[in-house]
């Protein structure tokens, strides 16, 4: 392994007390400023959430106490050493990389939105181009969302990933009648990772859902928004 990773969760989101009493690993984070969560029943737009950013040591402390300087930023990737990448969930899918042999990680956030855009794939171009990354030497992991038994939308959203035509929609969309559709944004992930060059068996899937979890794990849904929220973190080891 050459990097540690971990799904937490908190009913805050780093509050100053907390900045004071974890400034040593703050000084070594880049948060993200994506949201937290995607709703189905939000407003479609045409872009879709796919920014990939590059970070370094430079960057240490945005969005904590450092100033935000993006508005919008929906995976994170590094290959410097004790540069930890944030980023925010409850109820949509963390999509964590690691480079195995050039040594080089990456980080994304996957709402419905960001799945559809395939910031799966994204993350894997950029660290290809920045890193030279070999997609076949991704250990990849999807971590735990909100899962096909309990993420049902309507057609306009169920119509985008009708719409991934080089994927086999027949895993991941459902059709539940009365104009509802489930869908399983972790197999989606997992089929776009592995149209990217990702090997499958490279690949681990979560099987908690955040829904069935709520009172483990932050979930949107399941608390009609009165929640907190999830952080996921990923850093490669100093030596």
């Amino acid at each position: 392994m050459i990097c540690d990773s971990v799904i937490s969760s908190s009913s805050f989101i780093f509050p100053p007390a907390a900045t004071v009493l974890t400034r040593s690993l703050y000084d070594e984070t880049v948060f993200t400023s994506v949201s937290a969560f995607s709703e189905a029943s939000a407003i479609f737009t045409a872009t879709f959430p796919t920014f990939v950013r590059a970070v370094t040591s430079a960057e240490k402390g945005i969005g904590i106490y450092k100033p935000r300087d993006m508005e919008s930023v929906d995976a994170l990737i590094t290959n410097e050493k004790g540069v930890t990448l944030v980023t925010y969930y409850a109820d949509c899918t963390p999509l964590f990389f690691v480079d195995t042999k050039n040594k080089a990680i990456g980080l994304a956030h996957a709402g419905w939105r960001g799945t559809v855009g395939r910031i799966g794939e994204k993350v894997v171009e950029k660290m290809t181009e920045l890193y030279g990354t070999n997609p076949a030497d991704i250990k990849a992991a999807i971590g735990p969302a909100i899962s096909v038994c309990c993420y049902e939308v309507d057609y306009p959203c169920a119509e985008h990933f009708l719409n991934l035509a080089d994927l086999d929609s027949s895993k991941f969309v459902f059709e539940k009648g009365n104009g509802k559709y489930m869908v399983d944004l972790l197999e989606t992930n997992r089929q776009i990772l592995t149209a990217s060059g990702v090997k499958n068996e490279n690949i681990t899937v979560s099987d908690v859902c955040t829904n069935c979890n709520s009172d483990l794990l932050w979930s949107h849904r399941a608390t009609k928004g009165h929640r907190g929220t999830m952080s996921a973190f990923m850093c490669i080891k100093e030596d």
